[in-house]
């Protein structure tokens, strides 16, 4: 299934205000990710579901490389999707069988401003640069998802993923469990539309 969306934006305060002032829903902040230079906040889209909003965090003196271009954006901007799995060296292979070129399995973790520590394991966050392509992530034990405790209000109403590899890119969602509408395009491209508590919100890349 998909487990999140990555709203990227190039300030938090301003991408969260951005957020509510469209949804009707506040954001929570989520934490700081120390190894990527970034920090988030959440909001849940339903059961084991949410919106990431993604942006570089000016207290960490490093941005990673993939996401540079966080600072740059002029509006919150769709920049990438997860999928789930509870194996995800098992979706590794499949991603690699399918022709998508990913780099090791990556951990990650993000300490809470509660102080609790979420742990999970990635393959593609920082080795795909293609926005069509999901980056797949599997939870740690223990770690509680962001969609159980982050503000509701929001619903994925749609969720359309245009491609110029259709065809691998859909069986490969359908390999994954991931109900994606995958449509072909000469350029890859996201859009998300949500019922919120405001109406209807939709989110490109």
């Amino acid at each position: 299934m998909i487990d999140h969306f990555v709203l990227g934006v190039a300030q938090l305060e301003s991408g969260t205000r951005c957020v509510a002032d469209a949804t009707g829903v506040d954001p929570v902040l989520g934490g700081r990710h120390t190894q990527l230079g970034t920090h988030n906040a959440l909001v849940a889209l339903g059961e084991r579901q949410y919106l990431e909003i993604l942006a570089p965090d000016p207290t960490q003196p490093v941005l990673v490389d993939a996401l540079t271009a966080l600072r740059g954006l002029t509006v919150p901007t769709l920049v990438k999707w997860a999928a789930a799995t509870d194996d995800v060296d098992r979706a590794s292979e499949l991603m690699r069988g399918h022709g998508f070129a990913v780099d090791a399995v990556e951990r990650g973790s993000r300490t809470r401003s509660d102080g609790k520590v979420l742990h999970w394991r990635q393959v593609g966050f920082l080795s795909v640069s293609s926005l069509d392509v999901p980056f797949v992530i599997e939870w740690g034990a223990g770690s509680v998802h962001p969609a159980e405790d982050s503000p509701g209000g929001c619903a994925v109403a749609r969720f359309t993923v245009s491609s110029p590899r259709s065809a691998a890119l859909s069986q490969l969602c359908t390999d994954l469990g991931a109900a994606v509408t995958v449509r072909r395009g000469a350029v890859a491209r996201l859009e998300l539309v949500l019922d919120t508590l405001r109406g209807v919100v939709e989110l490109t890349s």
